[in-house]
Order: C-alpha cells, then structure tokens, then sequence
C-alpha cells in the first residue's frame, strides 16, 4: 500500500547546470541507469502520481526507461518556482511533493514528518528546516500556494521564500542527529557526482 496514494510527487528536471557543465537531468549512474528514472521509481512506490517538469520535455525523447510523465514548465527561466506553479495548475486537486532532480538521496520518515505536519497545522506548505537551513526542494505544496506563486512570477520575485510571508508555512526543524546523512545534497559539480557514483 502506498503511504500517500492521495498526493503526487514533481521532481524538477530543467535547471540550467552551468555548475556541472552538462545537463544534470542525464546523470547516470555505473550500470547507465538515469538519476531520475531511480528517484521516480523509489517515488512511485510511495506516492499516487510521479510527474516530471523540465524545460523541454522532448530532451527525454532517448530516454525510455523514464517511463513518468515530463511536463514543459509553463513559465520557463522562472527557476523552481514557475515548475512547481506548473504542477499546481496542471492538477488542481493534488498536493505536491516536490524534489530537486539532483539529490540522490530521498527518505521516507521525513516525507511522512513532513506530510504529517502539513496535515496538524493545515499549511499550505510544509519544508524541512536544519541550522536556519530551509529547503525548498525536499517540501509539499498545497494548492493554496498557487495564488501566491503566480502573484510572486508576475512582480518578478523567482525566490520560492519570497511567497511565503502570504502562506501558513511549517517548518519540520531537525537537529544534526536527525537528519539522515547525505539527505538534501546536490550534486552542482562533476566532483560531487562522480564521488556519489553519477557520472554525464
């Protein structure tokens, strides 16, 4: 049984890379096998839906072992913020799990933390917190942030925070002893991925 089978999972797959030098959406690991293809999969066994946004879905086109939906943003050159309005306005009726297609490392007792705290204080988002550390990527997003988003993109403000003084957002604060190593790691460079086992 699912343990979120009424919300769907977004990983955002169309950053610009410059860090990494190539696309990070086609980092594979030793046996060839995509990143992305592994985090949606590991997705799909907990979540109803798994949906993908990229900035050009045909990118994938040579890539049939993704075997999820691949969205175009909307609002491309917009950062994280314009994919995950997308995925709010492409499915009005869902919440959404959102995670950064370049972190490898996902974990379901602070998914279900997180979901749970969403639930207790009926926010409209839910993120983890650590040091003073949020992180926007590894968070749900009801749909009551969608009026907020898109007000957001319209004066110009791309920074995913800059929404929230308009929201009830939660914070699961974790202490150093909580979090799961490597959790909210992302692999920006060559170095980092390759010493994770990823490689363009």
């Amino acid at each position: 049984m699912k343990e979120f089978p009424q919300e769907a999972a977004a990983i955002l797959c169309g950053g610009l890379s410059r860090r990494m030098g190539v696309d990070k959406a086609f980092l594979r690991d030793s046996t060839g096998k995509l990143l992305l293809a592994s985090l949606a999969e590991k997705l799909a066994i907990w979540f109803g839906e798994v949906r993908l946004l990229a900035d050009r879905p045909d990118k994938f086109a040579d890539c049939p072992e993704l075997a999820y939906p691949v969205e175009a943003d909307l609002f491309p050159q917009t950062g994280p913020l314009g994919a995950i309005l997308t995925a709010l306005l492409a499915r009005p009726d869902q919440t959404f799990f959102v995670l950064a297609g370049d972190q490898p490392t996902l974990d379901l007792g602070v998914i279900k933390r997180l979901k749970g705290l969403m639930e207790k204080d009926r926010a409209d988002a839910a993120l983890p917190r650590h040091g003073g550390t949020i992180e926007p990527l590894y968070a749900f997003y009801g749909q009551g942030c969608a009026t907020s988003f898109g007000l957001s993109l319209a004066a110009g403000r791309r920074a995913i925070r800059d929404s929230f003084p308009s929201l009830k957002v939660s914070y699961l604060d974790l202490s150093p002893e909580e979090l799961p190593e490597g959790l909210f790691r992302n692999l920006n460079h060559p170095k980092e991925a390759q010493a994770l086992g990823y490689f363009p």
